[in-house]
């Protein structure tokens, strides 16, 4: 009886999962947090280059920080997705080639867990 009821919460969780994949926006800020980053879901690809109303030559006077903030904002979701499905993956294969390897088993299937959001997520 308990292992028919262990079955079917497993079926159950895995129709609801696959049910409603998570938006990638929110699988970044997911991810971005697993890795001890906080980020807003509105501070990454949510403008065009052209909602700034500048031309590139006011952009490449600006400064580095600027430049680095207004390119966080047009980044293209996909390349955002990419990018941190990079450092997911980096994380999970430091851990997996680590000594302590063991003792990483726990966040090593939390952040592949994450990595499957990154994969499965919905560009808007």
């Amino acid at each position: 009886m308990k292992i028919l009821v262990l079955l079917s919460m497993i079926i159950s969780t895995q129709v609801f999962a696959a049910a409603s994949p998570m938006s990638c926006r929110d699988a970044v800020v997911k991810a971005k947090s697993a890795l001890g980053e906080t980020i807003a879901a509105d501070s990454f690809s949510s403008k065009k280059f052209a909602d700034f109303n500048m031309t590139v030559e006011v952009f490449n006077n600006m400064s580095s920080e600027m430049q680095a903030e207004i390119y966080m904002l047009i980044k293209p979701l996909e390349v955002m997705v990419e990018e941190v499905r990079g450092e997911i993956n980096g994380n999970i294969q430091y851990m997996n080639n680590s000594f302590y390897r063991l003792y990483y088993i726990d966040e090593i299937a939390s952040l592949q867990d994450i990595k499957d959001l990154l994969d499965a997520c919905e560009l808007e």
